[in-house]
């Protein structure tokens, strides 16, 4: 789980959009980074992308429908998936989610099958 913590860096940087100087956090990688989940996306015939992903991230963070969920702005890209917040909170939490099914099949393969195949 190490590595993936690694992998999954929390990014702090500067909200130029405020205009205040905000600290702006972010949570971004690509499917190589979650292999796991790209593997079971793939398996699932849907194409492993940072829009796939932003789907099965987006379940994540409804589950249980947490208040933290609401602070999330996802802003995807074809090969990169990313997810900001203007508090850190709300991304350690949905990247400990993400974790745990990083390693367990059976709820990795029930987050996939959530995923809208649209």
């Amino acid at each position: 789980m190490e590595t993936a913590t690694r992998a999954l860096a929390i990014e702090k940087s500067v909200d130029v959009d405020s205009g205040d100087g905000s600290p702006l956090y972010s949570l971004r990688f690509g499917p190589a980074d979650v292999e796991p989940l790209a593997r079971a996306i793939r398996k699932a015939g849907l194409p492993a992308n940072g829009h796939t992903i932003q789907s099965a991230m987006v379940r994540l963070s409804e589950v249980g429908d947490p208040e933290w969920g609401e602070e999330l702005d996802f802003d995807s890209e074809s090969d990169m998936f990313c997810v900001r917040s203007e508090r850190k909170a709300p991304l350690v939490h949905l990247r400990r989610r993400l974790e745990k099914r990083l390693v367990d099949p059976v709820a990795l393969r029930r987050l996939v099958k959530a995923i809208p195949n649209d």
